[in-house]
């Protein structure tokens, strides 16, 4: 029994040793694991030494002593460090300097491990084509490449970047470069740069650069940009504005020059030259940067100047400064004449004055001979009107003179040239605000312009007439407004007549603007009255009968047509009376798509636009002419689409893409309206675009144009119609270009020699086999 107590005491004794050996070699263990820290710069750590022996301890740096106790002695930790009652090391404001390996030593003993790795967040600059804004859009070129520049300087360690167009990664195989060197200024941080080329896919957007390889998961840089758009610049002189051909300016008096710069991003300034001279500042009349009323993201400038012309002809020029295109600018050439006003008067009494100088004799006869032929002409015309009164008024009873007094060779012809502006006397002041507008309204007769051509084998029957405007000023008594017809957002139209003279009334069509547009100035609307008084007579546009002031209101009458929408009229060609279809004749589609294509070729000529053209707003006479109506100055075009986009939802058969997403309108997007319409006669009233009522965002989103010509008129297809609906505006044709293109078409049909048949891909069809009934003389509602 002694001995198995001994045995069992000595096996205790054992035991207890194994377990104390253990316990402590599993303490050592634990001691002995390393902490890694990463710290950023200038940061706090605690380097815990708490163990469960409380033992005086001592820590090293990189196997070098650093304090004495609880006394740090180091000079790197001594200002910045220090330590805690269980022998922690705290340190503060850490350093470069001090990443390393940290131990708490008892002796030789281990007590715990510790690396401390020290990171340098870098600074992180973006530029976007050089340039840098926070808190700002950058405006970028449209239609250019983008550079876009990240740099991560002074980090610790080297960092990555990766870049985001619009929150979309970008693959690594579009970055342009991207390096990391090392600091010059520091061995112990490093510089990355990086760089990508792109170009924006929509009107705005953000480029943003990430920094990758720090502990820090939201360091990165960012910038806006928006894309440049270029105004529409428009430069008129006294009002008027034309790009080929001079304005004549009185003689003597001051010229008041106004440049529009509209819809523009970022704002423009603009700049005026003379004659090549640039203008001083101070001698702007004014200049003035406004916020675009239907687009907070573009601006429109306006600016004006007043000078007299110190030569016969010369040129004003505004230039628009501000945007990546260097040669934006609009000029006009004038040419000083006397005021018509007064140049006759002005010559008869120079030639009557007596002179201080002799005049020469042979000047002395030719006046002479030139003032006794003059009387002479008059008096043949008065005695030719008066022959022709005498005949009148012998008709039968139940004729009627064709001749309206308007319409009378008789007339006065200083009416003709210029709108009287003698109103009733409570329209007085209105009329002395607008009588220099009014006062030099042209005679035009473009008789032998060549681009108003009819094709050939239509002259004769149906000549193109040139008429001297017979438009007049009627007073406020004289007209009287009889049916309110339509009150938009712009005009106001009535219907109702105006006294021609004492026996004899016209109907008419009354337009002004609402009061809200008056008050507003967004329509030009007395610039337009006088350039639509400068129109020639046409055949293919809705005449002028005259204008009326009030005390407030200016009037524009038209004529009253009788007829119905050019949309009605192709519906009517696809209804079937008694089994017949009444399809319209080739011969006769091409006489409504060249009356619209010359009508518009003149409203481009006199600087208007015709935004929002439909066969809604083409109007057909009982004799089967087209007349366009509700154009505007190309100035007001803009915001003629951006009113119609808030009236009502618009697809791409009212307006082309650029208008849609932009509310930018050119005469590139009236080619694009037309050819919507020619389409529309040619398909019986199919639309070529879908009318959806959703919105379009961007180009990517636009449908496909149709790519099939309708069957029914195949031997008419005309290539250059598709060619309106292009995306790239350059590339769509010029009216001018359409109109000739059909003109080869209405050739070829003649050369056919047959009238009665229609040519298709079978061979030649009667029109009786299509149920052909001929539409001329048809009476419409």
């Amino acid at each position: 029994m002694e001995v198995f107590a001994a045995y069992l005491s000595g096996y205790h004794v054992f035991l207890w040793s194994c377990f104390f050996i253990c316990g402590f070699l599993f303490e050592i263990s634990l001691t002995n694991e390393l902490f890694t820290h990463t710290v950023t710069q200038s940061g706090t750590v605690i380097l815990d030494c708490s163990t469960p022996i409380t033992l005086e301890s001592t820590w090293t740096f990189d196997n070098n002593d650093i304090n004495l106790n609880r006394v740090i002695w180091d000079k790197r930790f001594k200002q910045n460090s220090f330590i805690t009652a269980n022998y922690s090391l705290l340190i503060q404001n850490v350093s470069i300097e001090q990443e390393g390996l940290y131990q708490c030593t008892n002796g030789s003993q281990i007590l715990s491990s510790h690396s401390i790795k020290v990171e340098v967040i870098p600074t992180v600059y973006l530029t976007v084509n050089g340039v840098h804004k926070e808190d700002q859009y950058v405006i970028i070129p449209r239609n250019e490449t983008v550079i876009a520049t990240c740099v991560a300087s002074s980090a610790r360690p080297p960092v990555n970047i990766t870049w985001f167009v619009n929150k979309t990664k970008v693959n690594s195989s579009s970055i342009d470069h991207q390096v990391i060197a090392t600091n010059n200024q520091s061995n112990d941080t490093f510089d990355t740069s990086s760089s990508i080329r792109f170009q924006p896919d929509g009107e705005s957007g953000n480029i943003t650069c990430v920094i990758d390889g720090l502990s820090e998961k939201e360091l990165l840089a960012q910038v806006k940009f928006k894309v440049e758009i270029i105004p529409t610049v428009y430069l008129t002189v006294n009002g008027v504005h034309k790009e080929d051909q001079y304005v004549i300016i009185p003689r003597n008096e001051t010229v008041i020059a106004t440049c529009v710069a509209s819809s523009a991003r970022p704002p423009v300034n603009i700049t005026w030259f003379i004659n090549k001279t640039k203008v001083n500042s101070s001698s702007i009349d004014h200049q003035v940067i406004a916020t675009n009323n239907q687009s907070n993201d573009t601006f429109d400038t306006s600016s004006s100047i007043r000078f007299q012309p110190d030569g016969e002809s010369g040129n004003i020029t505004c230039v628009i400064d501000g945007l990546s295109e260097k040669e934006l600018f609009s000029q006009v050439k004038f040419k000083v004449e006397n005021d018509r006003r007064t140049k006759n008067d002005t010559k008869i009494s120079s030639t009557l004055r007596p002179s201080t100088s002799a005049i020469p004799l042979n000047i002395t006869v030719i006046i002479i001979v030139m003032l006794s032929a003059a009387i002479i002409l008059i008096c043949l015309v008065a005695v030719a009107c008066i022959v022709k009164k005498v005949k009148g008024s012998s008709q039968p009873h139940g004729q009627t003179n064709q001749t309206t007094p308007l319409d009378s060779p008789c007339v006065d012809t200083a009416e003709n040239e210029r709108v009287s502006v003698h109103l009733p006397k409570g329209c007085a002041d209105y009329a002395r605000t607008l009588e220099p507008e009014l006062t030099n309204i042209r005679d035009e007769n473009s008789t032998n312009d060549p681009d108003y051509s009819f094709l050939p084998e239509f002259e004769g029957d149906l000549e193109m007439q040139y008429m001297t405007p017979k438009s007049r000023n009627f007073s406020a008594k004289e007209m009287s407004l009889l049916v309110k017809m339509k009150t938009g957002p712009v005009y106001t139209r009535w219907m109702g007549t105006v006294s021609i003279d004492s026996e004899n009334t016209k109907s008419v069509v009354i337009s002004t603007i609402t009061d809200r547009t008056l008050r507003t100035k967004e329509i030009h609307w007395q610039e337009y009255v006088k350039r639509v008084l400068d129109l020639p007579r046409n055949k293919n546009l809705v005449s002028v009968v005259g204008i009326c002031m009030d005390a407030v209101s200016l009037y524009l009458l038209n004529e009253h047509i009788v007829g119905e929408t050019l949309d009605k009229r192709i519906l009517a060609t696809n209804t079937v009376n008694c089994n017949k279809m009444n399809l319209m004749a080739p011969i006769e589609a091409l006489l409504y798509v060249r009356g619209i294509l010359e009508g518009m070729e003149l409203v481009h000529s006199y600087g208007f636009l015709h935004p929002g053209l439909t066969t809604r707003k083409i109007l057909v006479t009982d004799e089967g002419v087209c007349k366009l109506y509700d154009f505007c100055l190309s100035m007001d075009a803009d915001k003629r689409v951006a009113i119609a986009k808030a009236q009502t939802m618009c697809n791409l058969n009212q307006f082309a893409p650029e208008a849609l997403l932009r509310n930018i309108y050119t005469q590139e997007c009236d080619v694009w309206s037309v050819g919507v319409v020619i389409w529309e006669i040619f398909s019986g009233g199919s639309h070529p675009f879908p009318s959806t009522e959703e919105s379009i965002s961007s180009l990517n989103a636009l449908p496909s144009p149709p790519n099939e010509w309708p069957r029914r008129y195949g031997t008419l297809r005309n290539r250059r119609v598709f060619d309106c609906w292009e995306e790239e505006v350059s590339l769509r044709p010029s009216l001018n270009q359409l109109r000739l293109s059909f003109s080869k078409i209405s050739n070829s049909l003649k050369s056919c020699g047959d009238r009665e048949t229609v040519p298709t891909q079978n061979g030649p069809l009667a029109l009786e086999e299509f149920g052909y009934t001929t539409m001329v003389g048809n009476t419409y509602d």
